[in-house]
């Protein structure tokens, strides 16, 4: 696949709450990270968008590719690292 924009850098997990954990508040999970938010954006507008970086081999790692995959971002360039986990935020 050719591409108009390529990216690079880390794309981490991302857990926001609702409130404080200690009354009740909830964690929702998304990515977060600038290189992955650029792909994104730039995908949206209707460029061909590829993103290359490392993630854990994890649920964590699996959840940032899928989540850029929907996005129409490439990500053949992305390395699956078993021995660190994905970052989080």
């Amino acid at each position: 696949m050719s591409v108009d924009v390529v990216t690079a850098g880390e794309t981490m997990l991302a857990l926001r709450g609702s409130g404080p954990l200690r009354l009740g508040g909830s964690l929702a999970t998304s990515i977060a990270g600038a290189e992955s938010n650029v792909a994104v954006g730039m995908s949206r507008l209707g460029h061909r968008v590829a993103w290359a970086g490392r993630v854990g081999d994890d649920e964590s790692g699996a959840l940032v590719l899928r989540t850029l995959a929907a996005e129409g971002v490439e990500c053949g360039g992305v390395v699956r690292d078993g021995d660190r986990a994905t970052g989080m935020l």
